[in-house]
């Protein structure tokens, strides 16, 4: 299976709706998920989800060049989400730590599940994007509206506390 970036960069210059339709059959579950966390509606979510998933799709020429297809797919889902409280009134604090997301394995989740008591909102949201999803710095300094540098000094405070965690 080709990776992402690939497959957008298919579906935004060759204008191929199997390479944009393998992006959605890869990111609507999580997607739906990290949206269903915020504005705590499975139907809305599904809604919303479906609106930056077709946004991309008409979109996809202008938008192309992205650095990376998942950062940006993320933080729209998260924008579109927060747009969705604003317009229905709902707004409550955004909580990362309720967040379930995609995780490979299961003896992982339980892991975190343990970690979860004992980290921050962003700590929690650094070791999820990082471990889990595999985005670089840069990446998840696009996710959480940080430097890149911030999210390695985040990291490295990070991985200190984890190992007094450990002790």
């Amino acid at each position: 299976m080709q990776d992402d970036e690939t497959l957008f960069k298919q579906a935004a210059l060759n204008d191929d709706r199997a390479a944009f339709a393998q992006l959605v059959k890869l990111y609507r579950l999580p997607a739906i998920n990290y949206i269903t966390k915020i504005i705590k509606d499975d139907y809305y979510a599904e809604d919303v989800a479906q609106d930056v998933f077709a946004k991309f799709y008409f979109k996809r020429k202008s938008i192309y060049p992205v650095p990376s297809f998942q950062t940006y797919l993320f933080k729209s889902l998260k924008n579109a989400a927060i747009d969705w409280l604003r317009n229905h009134k709902k707004i409550e604090e955004l909580n990362l730590a309720n967040f379930d997301f995609p995780i490979k394995a299961q003896a992982e989740t339980y892991l975190l599940e343990d970690l979860k008591k004992y980290l921050t909102n962003e700590e929690y949201t650094l070791i999820v994007l990082r471990f889990f999803f595999d985005l670089s710095f840069k990446e998840i300094a696009g996710v959480m509206q940080i430097t890149a540098g911030n999210a390695r000094i985040r990291y490295s405070r990070l991985k200190k506390k984890l190992r007094r965690l450990r002790k």
